[in-house]
């Protein structure tokens, strides 16, 4: 003979009828404000109160699952591209970053470097100039890389933004093929 669930457990079963969206994860509010109240009767409850409060949850749980499959499936690929490209954009800004700090001359330490001489200061001269000139260039060479990158990132964006989105499976959508498939 099955007794009938506590009256705390139908009134959950209630909420969740009333306002599913507090029980799915993705909201933060089921850890928020429900989630202790269901591992409590997980805890607590009676056998008939577990089986009803387990069964409420896996139906949230399962649909939760089956969106993010369906999302991994349509989306996952081309979102782990973007991600992929902003790690590579971040590496090599940082290398820039590491070869411009490394390139930087500290004029007075390569002026006291030589002496005080004449031909000394003639010689720190030369190096300076030569040095200034190779992180001229340098600097010039990576201007023109962070502008090709910047010009390559605003093409991505320009096509992104100008071209037709792909569809995408929408929860109404997902329900619908269930509902006519029978599951």
């Amino acid at each position: 003979m099955s007794e009938e669930p506590h009256a705390v457990v139908r009134l959950l079963l209630k909420r969740m009828e009333s306002h599913p969206e507090e029980f799915k994860r993705e909201k933060g509010v089921f850890i928020d404000r429900w989630e202790i109240y269901v591992n409590d009767i997980d805890d607590f409850g009676s056998t008939e109160d577990k089986a009803v409060m387990r069964e409420a949850m896996r139906k949230f749980r399962m649909d939760e699952i089956h969106e993010a499959v369906m999302d991994e499936l349509i989306n996952g690929p081309e979102r782990r591209r973007g991600e992929e490209e902003a790690r590579n954009y971040a590496q090599q800004m940082q290398q820039m970053k590491q070869q411009r700090a490394a390139n930087q001359v500290n004029v007075s330490s390569l002026a006291n470097t030589y002496g005080s001489s004449l031909a000394g200061m003639q010689q720190d001269q030369n190096a300076l100039l030569s040095q200034q000139s190779y992180g001229d260039a340098r600097l010039a060479q990576q201007r023109s890389l962070v502008q090709s990158m910047n010009h390559t990132k605003d093409q991505y964006a320009k096509s992104i933004l100008t071209s037709t989105p792909e569809p995408t499976w929408g929860t109404t959508q997902i329900h619908s093929i269930k509902k006519a498939l029978g599951l």
